[in-house]
């Protein structure tokens, strides 16, 4: 044991770690810890690292008590046999809250007592450990630490004790994903993220962050296939206590979901998701639900061709502030809406700086191209058969090669039906062919209908759930009780109606 006393700690890789942790009794571990912490310490005083003498002698052997009581509350946590309970994970996570701070303010003295702790048995201490790495993840020293000790822990954590402490997981996980946006290596933290998300969820149907940071890396790498699959599976709760979620995971939900499915050219849908996000209960405009507005313009024109009303549910704070946010969207579609091509582009020059800002040019110049599709769907509606020619000159296109390549494209994406003759340089516009009678419609039918049964019995259960919550009736009792008086401006007497 003695060739490792001998050496300096930032010589100590997780080997020595191991080899000491099986040879050595608990506290002659923590002993050698603070041995090396100090030996650090005087490498870095004779080097010049600008370490404060006065406050080291001062303060430096509490340090080392309080990080090695830390270390000794972790080990000393062992729950047996295998898990932990969760009455076990939250008594532990009370006992060690108190080293948050400590812990932050010396990240270069935990790498040491991450090889000390196994991942499983001590997920708590690992995430504590992670949360005060993430604080100073700024530092390329530490951010590089942050990303390889996440996807160690993340394959490896207890999942009850995850649950004793679920915000601080969900900041560990939204710290790690930013960075990894930022030193742009998204795609490598798809797999991390997917294991964070199974586990985090109580279930399938639960809404948790990690799944927000999991389509944030699908959308910033542009692998919507991954996200897409998560997004098939249906949410239906959004339980904070259980998941650390907040109001701001539930609308970059909506908002990252939506830009995986446009990333799959699935319009509609995006919409929809955009939609709520703009329709969620809110007291404020915030960033989110003005950056998902824009989108949402822009998305209705290309999916229907006309903006979309917001939902009745929107909040009124919303509907009045949200247009003064995105005023030169709603002049885009006011051009689009008025069918005048000049128009239109005219809108896309004047703001062209001001979309590629917000990131929404791709959109707009989609936007102008469903314009044109739009003028040609609408022919079909009047003419049978018409030239490319004509085609080119109603939809105000360029030439005849650039309206045959609109009418093969919309044939393609089964806007409309036609046939092209190519030596007469003719289209012939067709009735579409399917009568929706076929055994591939009605199935799709049926799923459809199973799919409403199932959210309409969810929908019925909630109710019922809300009626017979006492928070609720006590509300509505209060209402009925006092209404008069609330709505002629009156004080209501609480206390009288608590007696009452």
């Amino acid at each position: 044991m003695g060739h490792f006393l001998h050496l300096p700690r930032r010589l100590w890789c997780a080997s020595h770690w191991e080899a000491i942790e099986r040879t050595c009794a608990p506290h002659l571990v923590s002993r050698i810890w603070c041995i090396g912490e100090r030996e650090a310490r005087e490498d870095a005083v004779e080097n010049g690292a600008g370490v404060n003498c006065t406050d080291a002698g001062r303060s430096g052997t509490m340090a080392e008590e309080d990080l090695e009581g830390f270390v000794a509350a972790a080990r000393a946590f062992d729950p047996s046999p295998g898990e932990a309970t969760m009455e076990q994970a939250r008594a532990f996570n009370e006992e060690i809250a108190g080293a948050e701070d400590l812990l932050a303010r010396k990240p270069h003295e935990l790498l040491p007592i991450f090889h000390l702790l196994h991942v499983q048995h001590k997920t708590l201490a690992w995430l504590y450990l992670l949360e005060a790495v993430a604080k100073n993840a700024s530092q390329a020293t530490y951010e590089r630490m942050l990303v390889e000790k996440f996807q160690t822990f993340v394959g490896s954590c207890c999942h009850v004790q995850l649950k004793a402490n679920p915000a601080k997981f969900s900041y560990v996980t939204r710290t790690y994903t930013q960075t990894m946006v930022r030193i742009g290596c998204a795609r490598q933290a798809i797999l991390y993220l997917q294991a964070a998300v199974e586990k985090a969820r109580p279930s399938e149907e639960h809404l948790t962050p990690q799944a927000v940071d999991l389509l944030q890396a699908c959308a910033v790498s542009k692998c919507y296939s991954y996200g897409n699959r998560f997004l098939s599976q249906a949410v239906y709760e959004v339980d904070p206590g259980k998941t650390g979620c907040n109001a701001s995971d539930v609308l970059l939900y909506f908002y990252y979901g939506a830009l995986v499915l446009l990333g799959e050219k699935r319009f509609h849908e995006a919409k929809c998701l955009l939609r709520q996000a703009v329709g969620m209960p809110a007291t404020v405009v915030s960033a989110i639900v003005v950056e998902a507005y824009k989108k949402f313009i822009l998305v209705s024109l290309i999916s229907e061709g006309v903006v979309d009303s917001l939902p009745k549910c929107t909040p009124t704070v919303v509907q009045r502030q949200l247009k003064g946010f995105a005023m030169e969207y709603i002049a885009l579609a006011d051009a689009y809406k008025r069918r005048q091509t000049q128009l239109l582009l005219g809108e896309v020059e004047s703001h062209r700086s001001l979309f590629k800002k917000d990131g929404n040019f791709g959109l707009v110049k989609q936007c102008v191209s469903s314009f044109y599709r739009s003028n040609i769907q609408r022919l079909t509606k009047t003419y049978l058969t018409l030239s490319l020619k004509d085609i080119a000159k109603a939809a105000e296109l360029s030439t005849e090669k650039e309206a045959e390549e609109y009418v093969l494209r919309m044939i393609d994406n089964k806007d409309i039906f036609a046939k092209i003759d190519q030596r007469e340089g003719m289209v012939h516009f067709q009735e579409d062919p399917d009568n929706y009678g076929s055994q591939a419609s009605l199935e799709k039918l049926d799923g459809v209908m199973r799919k409403l049964k199932d959210v309409v019995g969810r929908i019925q259960q909630t109710d019922r759930n809300v009626s017979l919550d006492k928070n609720f009736v006590s509300k509505m009792l209060m209402k009925d009780k006092f209404g008069a008086i609330l709505e002629e401006g009156g004080v209501l007497d609480t206390a009288a109606f608590a007696q009452d």
